[in-house]
């Protein structure tokens, strides 16, 4: 199953073919998988709202080695966990979000 999994079959040349290649794998896993909970590894939720545009900005910066800044990443986290919350609505599934780190005082 890794194999095949970790196979990508989709010449990801920019970010519009990024984003297809998502949709596409997201789309297999309900059907070969049965599946209907979405997790993610992401332990900071950021509530910067960043459109496509900006997201695929951040994409190409990082596909051409350039550095990219702390906020930079943050923008572009925070656009892929809208667009995988959007994923998952799409197909009724449930969006499992790692417990907050709560600074010790």
């Amino acid at each position: 199953m890794g194999g095949q999994l970790s196979r990508c079959e989709h010449d990801i040349n920019g970010f519009s073919a990024f984003i297809s290649a998502l949709e596409k794998r997201h789309a297999y896993f309900p059907f070969r998988r049965n599946c209907r909970l979405s997790t993610t590894a992401e332990t900071i939720v950021s509530r910067i709202f960043v459109p496509a545009k900006g997201g695929g900005r951040n994409f190409d910066k990082a596909r051409k080695g350039a550095i990219v800044s702390a906020a930079e990443h943050s923008q572009f986290a925070s656009f892929m966990m809208l667009f995988f919350g959007h994923l998952d609505a799409k197909r009724g599934w449930t969006k499992q979000l790692p417990p907050r780190r709560v600074a010790q005082q």
